[in-house]
């Protein structure tokens, strides 16, 4: 395991121009970056619920 500084979930931060939200995968490290305000609204949510159905790192528990 490597030490990134980045906490794991979903980041968002609205101050920035334009607002950007990061979801990170402790699991398998995926991140995925959406960027404005109606990108953020509609996707964001789902972002840590769509990834956990295609994680490489939980197919692998699910199998043995």
């Amino acid at each position: 395991m490597t030490a990134t500084g980045w906490v794991g979930g979903l980041t968002i931060r609205p101050n920035l121009r334009p607002p950007t939200a990061d979801y990170l995968c402790t699991r398998c490290w995926h991140h995925q970056r959406l960027t404005g305000r109606d990108a953020i609204r509609y996707g964001a949510r789902d972002l840590p619920i769509t990834h956990r159905a295609v994680c490489p790192a939980l197919s692998k528990e699910r199998t043995t």
